[in-house]
């Protein structure tokens, strides 16, 4: 009896238990459905202002009226989900940026200003409570944030430098110059660095590990004062890597492998360790987008940038001069300047409309300058003495003649043969969003291949291979007639002087191309940019960019013969010269003009001096562009 009334109590108190449990189980099991249903009605609200802020994005295309805009297809979407446009609190509109630090990437921007690329938007809502209800629970609040930007429209341009298609031989020379010793890269070398390109995002990435930076805080490091020797440390390093065959230095870019071997050939220890602003470096400006960071950058005009950036700080006059003497001609001599680098100094840069509008939209190639310098007076010093010694029997009539002159206040100083080719450049005017297939989007631009002065005459070398000056020939003096009287007349009256001095400036062509999706690209010209093609998953050249365009004519001379009259520099001075023989020679020099120079001698002069441009690998009127991608304004969801 004892053993079955233990069992009663035990019974009665799991009862007991049961009871005071229960309403403690309906609560727990009342708040795990309240909190579901609250966790599910955020998420839902979440899954609405997602897809709101993205179509508010979809609006911002800088127009007056994009803010309203944005918001009306905002609520149109959440209204389209459920919900109505109440449940948003805030409408923020700013900028985004992902080379700003996390938590500080969405920066609000005001009413009435610009540069509206990113939009957040805040909303609450009321989650119901079930069970709780019934204890007179207050419904959930559930609130959410949603940021959106669109990347804008802008265009990601190159143009060829004109330094990579130097003669080898010449490039040696120029950055054995440059860098203040022996350069011997052999013809593989340079291919290898032409077509090797890395990563601008993750070549940023490095040089921030190596100089302990934040990684991912773009706009810091582009302002930034940066070593040029740490910028070159950072390319050699990757290119070393990526030749020994590590994975993450392989995809990092393109050829990096194989620009090694002419990396490691450069004395760049001997360059002056000067710093630069890394944006300026780059041809980045500070507040770009990730996408508008995600180009290749080629490895040879990232390292020729470098070296002559520092170089220039070292010379504040930018002079660039190197020699090659020819000594086959005359004693002739050929001096190459590279007067201004290319700008922006790796040769791209990433256009946006704002760009277009504000008139930023240029990008221009290196400016180079070709001096030949003849020796005449040592080859032709035995003729003009034998001349001269025959015309002095004038001094019988009391006439002074001095042909070619030598000596005296109408000595020469040279004789010499300049060209001044100026930057073509191009500039981006049209971003074409408005085809629907991706083949048919284009970029319009207007090309300009660049005035090429040839100058003929008394030139001096150090001004005319430097930046600080205008390309100039002063008057090569052919013949002075003077009347002395026996003597008596001192100085001597002058009576006909005849000088030669040519400055001519001749007007590259003018193109205005539209380079289209579907346009091929010109791969021997832009080689590390064509190898995206053979990249997995990239479409082909004709339906994808990159794409390319070559502008001009490499006829240069035979444009001259029409200015002839007004810039050959025959100059007659003195009485006879002044009222007797001007209007003969004017009349002379028309036909010498139009007729000898423009029909007869411009063809064979102009295939001459291509000849020889040619041979240095100097591009004259042409310029070859290239448009690496072209981006329309894609929305997406980003972490602030």
């Amino acid at each position: 009896m004892a053993y079955r009334g233990k069992g009663r109590h035990e019974r009665g108190a799991a009862a007991l238990l049961f009871a005071v449990a229960l309403p403690i189980l309906l609560a727990v099991v009342a708040m795990v459905i309240d909190l579901g249903y609250g966790y599910y009605s955020r998420q839902r609200l979440q899954a609405a202002l997602d897809l709101a802020a993205i179509a508010a994005a979809r609006e911002l295309d800088g127009g007056a009226g994009q803010r309203k805009a944005a918001m009306d297809a905002a609520n149109a979407t959440l209204l389209d989900n459920g919900f109505s446009a109440q449940v948003v609190r805030a409408y923020d509109f700013g900028d985004y940026s992902r080379t700003r630090p996390h938590g500080s990437r969405f920066s609000v921007i005001a009413s009435g200003n610009s540069g509206i690329n990113a939009v957040q938007l805040r909303a609450t809502d009321t989650s119901p409570r079930f069970f709780a209800a019934i204890i007179g629970a207050d419904p959930i609040d559930v609130g959410v944030r949603s940021t959106a930007m669109t990347t804008g429209r802008y265009a990601t341009v190159k143009i060829a430098s004109g330094l990579a298609k130097l003669n080898d031989g010449l490039l040696n020379l120029i950055l054995g110059a440059l860098l203040g010793g022996n350069v011997n890269l052999s013809v593989l070398d340079y291919k290898g660095l032409v077509g090797a390109n890395i990563d601008l995002l993750g070549f940023l990435d490095e040089y921030a590990i190596k100089v302990g930076a934040q990684v991912g805080n773009y706009d810091e490091l582009l302002g930034a004062d940066v070593s040029v020797l740490g910028v070159l440390g950072v390319v050699a390093d990757v290119a070393k890597n990526a030749a020994n065959g590590a994975s993450k230095a392989l995809r990092l870019g393109v050829g990096l492998g194989d620009a090694f071997p002419g990396i490691s050939k450069l004395p760049l220890a001997v360059l002056s360790d000067v710093n630069v602003k890394l944006g300026d470096l780059l041809g980045v400006g500070l507040g770009n987008n990730d996408s508008g960071l995600s180009v290749p950058v080629n490895v040879f005009d990232l390292v020729t940038a470098s070296i002559l950036a520092a170089s220039q700080q070292e010379n504040g006059t930018g002079q660039h001069a190197v020699m090659a003497n020819v000594g086959t001609f005359l004693g002739a001599s050929v001096d190459v300047s590279i007067v201004e680098p290319p700008q922006p100094p790796t040769g791209y840069r990433v256009v946006t409309e704002d760009d277009i509008k504000t008139g930023n939209n240029l990008l221009r190639t290196a400016q180079i300058r070709l001096l030949v310098r003849v020796d005449w007076k040592g080859p032709l010093s035995g003729v003009i003495t034998v001349v001269n010694g025959l015309l002095d029997i004038l001094q019988l009539l009391g006439l002074d003649v001095d042909l070619l002159p030598t000596y005296g206040p109408h000595a020469n100083n040279n004789l010499s043969v300049g060209i001044n080719v100026a930057p073509a450049q191009a500039r981006i005017t049209r971003l074409g969003c408005e085809p629907a297939h991706t083949e048919d989007r284009y970029v319009d631009m207007d090309v300009d291949t660049g005035l090429v002065s040839a100058h003929v005459g008394q030139i001096d070398r150090s001004a005319f291979l430097s930046n600080s000056a205008a390309a100039h020939a002063d008057t090569f003096n052919v013949l002075g007639l003077y009347y002395n009287l026996w003597g008596l007349i001192e100085p001597p009256l002058d009576i006909l002087s005849v000088g030669l001095g040519v400055n001519l400036t001749v007007g590259g062509p003018t193109a205005h191309p539209s380079v289209k999706a579907s346009d091929l690209l010109d791969q021997p010209a832009f080689a590390d940019i064509a190898a995206l093609f053979d990249e997995p998953g990239h479409a082909s050249d004709n339906d994808a960019f990159p794409s390319g365009v070559t502008v001009g004519t490499s006829k240069i001379i035979t444009t001259l013969g029409k200015t002839l009259r007004d810039s050959l520099g025959l100059q007659l001075n003195g009485v006879l010269g002044t009222f007797v023989l001007k209007p003969l020679v004017d009349l002379v020099t028309y036909i010498v003009g139009d007729f000898l120079i423009g029909m007869v001698l411009g063809p064979i002069l102009d295939a001459i001096v291509d000849f020889l441009l040619n041979i240095l690998g100097i591009s004259v009127g042409t310029a070859e562009v290239a448009v690496i991608d072209l981006e329309c304004g894609t929305p997406k969801l980003v972490v602030p």
